[in-house]
């Protein structure tokens, strides 16, 4: 191939590599809001949103088993219900952690960070 025609291939496969990742759409943004009528539980401190977080709405949830992803993983705790939520070291919701009653939050408490296996809403704390 003469230079010229090696330069025309290269141009036009860098111009259809561009178009192609111009075409991309961009990656939808992740929804870490905690919501009214929601306990919602951030595994890093501080309610950081940088890693992931969990809403519980209603009854209990054993979290190896719903969200393994945060079992013994959790750090910081908002309660925006109106009733008391409480995450415990058994899936079988004995061994409380910590209780967070309805409208408050808890940023950090060394006692109780990655150490919850379960969670349970409605409770008296």
């Amino acid at each position: 191939m003469r230079p010229r025609a090696v330069a025309a291939a290269i141009a036009l496969g860098l111009g259809l590599a561009g178009s192609v990742l111009a075409a991309s759409p961009a990656a939808a943004a992740v929804d870490r809001s905690c919501y009214a009528d929601t306990f919602c539980v951030y595994k890093d401190a501080d309610f950081s949103t940088s890693s992931p977080m969990y809403r519980f709405t209603k009854g209990t949830s054993d979290w190896a088993v719903s969200t393994p992803e945060i079992f013994e993983a959790d750090s910081s705790w908002r309660n925006l219900r109106s009733s008391g939520a409480a995450t415990y070291t058994s899936f079988q919701y004995f061994g409380q952690e910590i209780c967070v009653d309805g409208g408050y939050q808890v940023a950090s408490y060394y006692w109780a960070n990655n150490d919850g296996a379960s969670s349970k809403v409605n409770v008296t704390c």
